[in-house]
């Protein structure tokens, strides 16, 4: 659907031809034959306001066609603007023309190749600009503008500079809220979406490597992709069509030179060719060899000067550097400044790399040496004579030959010179900011700039202090995107920096969101490091905490030290297939759900679900770029994941049956799969040619592999086959009995096979396996890492084993998941592992770890939570069918309760917390002696998922009946229980008030019954839910209740007045009130708790916790703490602390 605003080429032309029609008739005036004679229908003054009509469409469509395009700008209004096309400058209509031909929505970028100072940056700038408006140029530039409709944005890259820095500009230029994406994988991803609409032209200048034009390939299926870069290998690379742009010819030197000089080329004397011949006729030497002649010398002068100055670089250079011609016209301009200016303009090497600078920072690199009026006037001059280029208004950028020159004037890169001024630059804005830096993250230069700066300086401890200082951190998520906050990060590498930088990974979500969270998310993960340094740092934070802070023996948040680094969660079936990247920082994952995801493990984004249906497996090759999918109909989807708009490239079609394992080599050119058509399958992925069927395996193929050069295949069944690809012939057996699943290593010398038992194979010597011995149960899953010294098993008991293949020994067992592991990957290095499991879940593991340094307790996948109201004890239950008691004041391992066969998907507890009921996803409902451990079924419902409450004297408790009505229990005698007048349906939450008189239930309806414990009959109704209550509280004294689900209903059950609704939230599982009345909690399956002033309606306090919350509770006491369940994990206690 087109936005308004909107055109299209296609109406502009039809303005056109309209505009035209009107003319043409108005000019030859319509006629009519009456008995044979023509007669004219219309007067002369219609046929000219016809006329004249026509004439103002067809102008109309030209204004439009010639409309100034849009330059999407970030917020310091420059960065996204091309730099200004100087007022000297020489048509090039043959290349700009070349350029604009190639240039189309979704079609290959476009690389403008050439050497440094021969117009490249001028060109692209110049593409969408009508310069000399001539009828060709007029064309050419509404042409561009029609395909490009929503604009062109500039961005400028410097050598090393991380992509998802330039991901997250343009983010910022689009308008893309902040979603905290500190990887390539989730920018595009967030980009992508923002794109797919759009026609939108980048323009890249300064390309050094192919790094970040593949960051911005294939965003938006209109979009088209410019850019300029002095390596020609880099257009290749990207698959970009090349345009390559050479020296001026001499008649064009000639007339730039006229231009900078001031004079006609007619007027030129003879030594202006010589001139011109000396700077290769490249345009950046001809500028400002003009601009020398400008300042009144001859063109004799001029020629000597470069002459002297290209004797001075001859001595410094290799005699094969390119641009030495250059840079004697770069130091014969230099020769005209005063010697203090040569050495400010020399200075300004400070900001190399860095991308424009402003007129404020200049003025503090030389200051104070010049007032203000004297940097504008100096800047001014260096423009003149073409030394800086205008970045936008107050904002100014040299071409990289300037900085080289600068660099080298200042003794190079590592002098002392250099860190001196750095050292200046630091100093005066110091003085700026009074020493706060938390206050200069606002600055539009040197907020993302300062660490840079300190590094430089030297000022190495100080950089690290800056990296530390939780305001500052705070200052530049509020200012900028999490991605350029990590990557100040880079400057450091000491414990605290890599550490923080660490937390901040993990608490991306909820610090992007909210960069108030910033010191109770890094303290919480960090509390307990054992780095002295690092432990001491976050306990700062916990004094000087403010809002709901963690406490108790239980960690909020997972620690940076856990060998658990995330837990992907979002599936709704079995995780059956899972695979990483070389580097272990991109998964997918995939579902019998139908879905498969990608995941960016770097900053727990939310995954890319690629467009398929259920899948058996998925592989990945080494770079993380192309992905293979086999499914359940037959079919083998090739998928490119740097696309984030069409990412499918190719269906492969053959087996007859469901494909149950797929592989692909290292470089992502051949794969291998295996169905259960008994066939294995070998492809070419970069012609699409017909498959090769391996030759002598029959069965129902379980699982293939294949080495990292495509060279060794194997595939597992009945027994362990493995082929030669290269040389071809019978295949090799390898006999151990049914197996489920095989791994091979990067150079195909070892295979690891799992069944029964986990066995490993030297490809190389032959013999025996070697039979690896501590799974308790069957091998699922087996991988092992590229160079086969570690190798990892998942099982049917929910463990994972971790080898050690070269020391042997026992296996480090890892322990969380909660059903059998079905699949596993680990990275080639070995360091990271990602496991998928029955559980729905996927796991991300850092090998290299040690055991934690806070034994964290891991619940089974809890279903259920419920907290004492004293703040003693809680209990969850589980999926397992378990009932766990924690001790929130002293922790250590929780007392497992057993009875349940069974999820446990409801609990409730008495306030003291000595007695529980419980109910389980086969209808029983059990009552707990939590002193004693003993239980007895209190009732049975014929398949029903029971919701429970208890009072808090643990008197009263009530089920719901098979009926749909509600029983309420004496717990004191074993008297039947009493039936309350009323049928509500399915029960989803129930709650009852301190004194057992009133209880509140939640129904499937969306419904919410208030109900009267002593005098019965009918519940009154309320209301005004969208959608089911997943859950209800209700105060001590029974006058004010809760209900959430999708919405949150605050009720007055005295007035029986229209409920208050509380908004910001997402889907709600668990509701709390405190005692009075005066304060709720809501806890959201994003992790969210709130905290909520009932008199006034707003939140007043929040929490963002790692897993979903399954449940809360207000606990009694002088302060507002709240104990807080999680879907994995510990339940852990919150503190609401003056937030005066």
């Amino acid at each position: 659907m087109r936005r308004r605003g909107e055109r299209s080429a296609l109406a502009d032309a039809a303005l056109v031809i309209f505009g035209v029609t009107l003319i043409l008739t108005g000019a030859l005036g319509p006629q009519v034959t009456i008995a044979d004679t023509q007669v004219e229908s219309w007067s002369w003054w219609v046929r000219g306001l016809v006329v004249a009509a026509g004439v103002l469409l067809v102008g109309w469509a030209v204004w439009l066609g010639r409309a100034p395009v849009l330059e999407l700008r970030s917020g310091q209004r420059v960065l996204g603007a091309a730099p200004r096309m100087p007022a000297q400058l020489v048509a090039r209509p043959d290349k700009m023309r070349q350029i604009a031909r190639q240039v189309r929505p979704g079609g290959q970028p476009v690389a403008v190749v050439g050497m440094g100072g021969v117009g490249k940056s001028t060109l692209a700038a110049g593409l969408w600009r009508i310069q000399r408006r001539t009828p060709a140029e007029v064309w050419r530039v509404w042409r561009l503008r029609r395909r490009f409709r929503h604009g062109v944005t500039w961005l400028d890259v410097n050598p090393g500079q991380d992509p998802v820095v330039l991901l997250a500009d343009l983010a910022r230029r689009l308008g893309v809220e902040e979603t905290g994406f500190t990887t390539v994988k989730a920018g595009r991803d967030v980009l992508a979406a923002a794109l797919r609409r759009r026609r939108v032209l980048m323009v890249v200048d300064n390309v050094w490597e192919p790094a970040p034009v593949q960051a911005l390939l294939g965003l938006g299926p209109r979009c088209g992709l410019v850019f300029t870069t002095r390596e020609k290998h880099i257009a290749t690379t990207v698959g970009a069509i090349s345009v390559e742009v050479d020296a001026l010819s001499e008649t064009q030197a000639l007339e730039l030179l006229s231009l900078w000089s001031g004079r006609r080329v007619s007027q030129l004397p003879a030594e202006a060719r010589q001139v011109c011949a000396r700077v290769g006729n490249l345009a950046l030497g001809v500028a400002m060899a003009g601009a020398m002649a400008a300042q009144d010398r001859s063109f004799a002068d001029v020629l000597a000067l470069l002459d002297h100055g290209l004797d001075r670089v001859r001595a410094d250079l290799d005699p094969e550097y390119p641009y030495r011609s250059l840079l004697a016209a770069i130091e014969a301009s230099l020769t005209s400044l005063s010697e203090e200016d040569q050495d400010r303009y020399a200075r300004l090497a400070v900001f190399a790399g860095r991308g424009p600078f402003s007129r404020a920072a200049a003025e503090r690199l030389w200051g104070p040496e010049l007032s203000s009026a004297e940097v504008g006037d100096l800047l001014a001059d260096l423009m003149n004579r073409s030394l800086l280029t205008s970045a936008g208004e107050g904002w100014y950028v040299a071409h990289d030959l300037h900085y080289d020159v600068m660099i080298s004037r200042l003794g190079g890169k590592d002098s002392e010179a250099l860190a001196a001024a750095h050292a200046h630059l630091v100093e005066q804005y110091r003085h700026t900011y009074a020493g706060v830096w938390a206050d200069s993250a606002a600055d539009p230069y040197l907020g993302s700039r300062l660490v840079g700066h300190l590094h430089a300086a030297g000022y190495a401890e100080e950089a690290r202090t800056v990296l530390a200082d939780v305001a500052w951190i705070r200052a530049r998520l509020i200012h900028d995107r999490l991605s350029g906050l990590l990557a100040d990060y880079g400057y450091a590498d000491d414990v605290l920096s890599r550490q923080i930088a660490r937390a901040l990974r993990l608490s991306a979500k909820a610090i992007t969101a909210d960069p108030a969270l910033v010191p109770v998310q890094l303290a919480s993960r960090l509390l307990g490091h054992p780095n002295v340094e690092v432990a001491g740092w976050a306990r700062t934070l916990d004094r000087s905490g403010q809002g709901l802070w963690p406490t108790g023996p239980y960690p909020a948040l997972t620690p940076t030290t856990e060998p658990l680094l995330q837990t992907l969660t979002g599936h709704d079936g079995v995780v059956e297939a899972v695979a990483i990247s070389a580097d272990g920082t991109t998964a997918i994952t995939g579902s019998d759900d139908g879905s498969v995801r990608v995941w960016d493990l770097r900053n727990g984004s939310e995954p890319r679900i690629l467009p398929t249906g259920p899948v058996q497996a998925v592989a990945m090759n080494a770079d993380g770029t192309t992905a293979i999918t086999g499914s359940d109909d037959g079919s083998v989807r090739v998928w490119d994941l740097r696309n984030g708009s069409e990412p499918l490239l190719q269906t492969l079609t053959g087996h007859d049956g469901a494909v149950e394992a797929v592989a692909i080599s290292a470089d992502g050119t051949t794969a291998i799969t295996g169905s259960d058509d008994g066939s294995v399958r070998v492809w070419d992925l970069r012609n699409g040619s017909e498959p090769r069927i391996l030759t002598g395996y029959t069965y129902l193929v379980r699982a293939v592999a294949i080495s990292a050069d495509g060279t060794t295949a194997i595939a597992g069944g009945k027994d362990v086959y493995v082929w030669d690809l290269h040389n071809g012939g019978e295949p090799r057996i390898l006999s151990t009995g049914p197996v489920r699943t095989v791994a091979i290593s990067a150079d195909g010398t070892t295979v690891i096979s799992g069944g029964k038992g986990v066995y490993v194979w030297d490809l190389r010597k032959g013999g025996e396996p070697r039979f690896l011995i501590g799974g308790k149960s069957s091998a699922l899953a087996v991988a092992i890492s590229a160079d086969g010294t570690t190798a990892i098993s998942g099982s049917r008991d929910g463990s994972v084993q971790v080898w050690d293949l070269h020391e042997g020994g026992k296996p480090r067992t890892l322990t969380g998941h909660d059903g059998a592991v079905e699949a596993v990957a680990v990275s080639a290095d070995g360091t990271t592992a990602i496991t998928g499991s029955r559980d729905s879940s996927a796991r991300v593991w850092d090998l290299q770890s040690g055991e934690p340094c806070i034994p964290t307790r891991r619940a089974a996948a809890v279903r259920a939570v419920a907290i004492s109201t004293d703040g003693t004890t809680a209990i969850t239950g589980n999926r397992d069918g378990s009932v766990q008691v924690w001790d929130l004041r002293e922790g250590g391992e929780p007392r497992v309760l057993t009875g349940h066969d069974g999820a446990a998907l409801a609990v409730a507890i008495s306030a003291d917390g000595t007695t529980a009921i419980s109910g389980d996803d086969e209808g029983f409902v059990r009552l707990w002696d939590l002193q004693s451990g003993e239980s007895c079924v209190l009732t049975k419902l014929k398949g029903g998922l029971p919701a429970v409450a208890i009072s808090a004297d643990g008197t009263t408790a009530i089920t719901e009946s098979e009926d749909g009505s509600v029983r309420v229990w004496d717990l004191r005698n074993d008297s039947e229980p009493r039936t309350l007048t009323g049928r509500v349906g399915a029960v989803e939450a129930m709650a009852i008030n301190a004194d057992g008189t009133t209880a509140i239930t939640g129904s499937l309806n969306g419904s919410v019954q208030v109900w009267d414990l002593r005098e019965g009959g009918e519940p009154r109704v309320l209301t005004g839910h969208d959608g089911a209550v997943k859950a209800v509280a209700i105060s001590a004294d029974g006058t004010t209740a809760i209900s959430g689900g999708r919405d949150v209903y605050v009720w007055d059950l005295r007035e029986g007045s229209e409920p208050h609704t509380l908004i910001r939230h997402s889907m709600v599982w668990t509701v709390a009130i405190s005692a009075d009345g005066t304060t709720a909690i809501t806890g959201s399956l994003n992790g969210s708790v709130l905290v909520w002033d009932l008199a006034e309606e707003r939140c007043i306090a929040s929490w963002v916790g790692d897993y979903p919350i399954m449940g809360c509770d207000v606990v009694l006491g002088q302060s507002l703490r709240i104990g807080v369940g999680q879907s994995h994990g510990a339940p852990y206690m919150l503190e609401l602390r003056s937030t005066a």
